[in-house]
């Protein structure tokens, strides 16, 4: 119960802070999520007069929202309600595991890729925001973006959405026997593929090198790493969720919210350099 409690304060919350107000949302809901967020660039603008940077570009005042929005609330508000520490969000360095999924993650991202990179809508908006705002700059935005996105989806929520409110204590690096079946040798590298069940452990859960309690946490971080995709190119807004869903399991898999940060930065520079090239 606490675990959904903590997923609908963060859905309203994604909803009314991180979600593109368009069309596709009836207008009271609409106007709400845009006061919103025109209150909270208010708030950063002012953050960024005092500092003496009175007229920001457009990227450093997106940048300076997501810190606030994406990090430092969720953040500060993980480590006051859930009396947890930073660890037990998933600050961590990534084990030997998050490598290998890390590398098998891009390999098998890197058709998509190609795939993105050809749609329309994404050349029309990354490619022109780079022109205009410079590279050093878009990239220095698009760098603080990830990293605050990752910290919220695959740091914050998979420790708030666990009944526990914190992250496992430890994750498996591989089976406490060896997998059987085909495949065994990859299975082994990855950690998969334990084929018995311990008393009180989830079966799935084993098989994949997951302790158990956490399937509802990837799934609901999934959800809402999709919700704010909502409203861009219809390429990415479509590989979102199960996007979302292989980023939660290689955070937990890896034992940081680095890993699948690595991962994107890995997966995103690809796909600039690619509609750069095509």
């Amino acid at each position: 119960m606490r675990a959904v409690t903590a997923f609908i304060i963060a859905a309203i919350y994604c909803l009314v802070l991180l979600v593109r107000p368009g069309k596709l949302w009836p207008a009271p809901v609409a106007k709400i999520m845009a006061s919103s967020s025109s209150a909270v660039y208010g708030f950063t603008r002012s953050i960024l007069g005092t500092i003496g940077v009175d007229h920001p570009s457009t990227e450093l005042n997106q940048g300076m929202y997501l810190i606030v929005v994406s990090g430092l609330i969720p953040l500060a508000a993980a480590l006051l309600l859930l009396r947890t520490t930073p660890a037990s969000l998933g600050c961590r360095a990534p084990n030997r595991t998050g490598w290998r999924l890390l590398i098998l993650g891009y390999l098998l991202a890197t058709p998509f890729l190609y795939f993105m990179a050809k749609g329309s809508g994404m050349q029309t908006y990354y490619l022109p925001t780079m022109k205009r705002a410079g590279v050093a700059a878009f990239l220095s935005y698009y760098t603080i973006n990830m990293l605050t996105e990752h910290l919220l989806f695959h740091g914050v929520m998979l420790a708030a959405f666990r009944s526990s409110g914190r992250w496992p204590t430890t994750i498996p690096g591989k089976p406490t026997q060896p997998a059987t079946g085909c495949c065994t040798g990859i299975k082994n590298w990855l950690g998969i593929g334990v084929n018995y069940r311990e008393p009180g452990e989830n079966v799935a859960a084993a098989w994949l090198g997951l302790p158990t309690g956490c399937g509802f946490a990837i799934i609901a971080s999934a959800v809402l790493f999709a919700l704010v995709h909502v409203g861009k190119d219809w390429r990415e807004a479509a590989l979102s969720f199960p996007g979302g869903l292989a980023l939660a399991y290689i955070a937990y898999r890896g034992n940081s919210w680095a890993t699948p940060f690595l991962l994107h930065a890995m997966t995103a520079g690809t796909t600039l350099g690619l509609m750069l090239i095509l």
